[in-house]
């Protein structure tokens, strides 16, 4: 489901389209242009692995980087059962 909400996101797929790249691309790249942060991307299939490497080389600008940081941060796409609770 996150990857879905990623993909269908307006703001993600205007930067993608920018940079011939997928929306969960640039995710990752946002992601692992992040300072104090470690992003460990998954995937099983090698094309999926392809798209994260490449993500590794996109750089995104600062307007790329103001617009993913204004999105709403009112959820999580990813809580696994393991997770901390975060509400506390």
């Amino acid at each position: 489901i996150a990857m879905a909400l990623v993909n269908d996101d307006r703001v993600m797929r205007a930067i993608a389209a920018r940079h011939g790249a997928s929306p969960v691309q640039v995710a990752l790249a946002w992601l692992l242009a992040q300072q104090n942060l470690v992003a460990i991307p998954k995937s099983g299939r090698a094309e999926g692995q392809r798209d994260n490497l490449a993500a590794a080389a996109l750089r995104l600008d600062a307007q790329d980087m103001a617009e993913i940081a204004a999105l709403p941060k009112d959820r999580r796409l990813v809580n696994p059962d393991f997770a901390p609770d975060w509400a506390a």
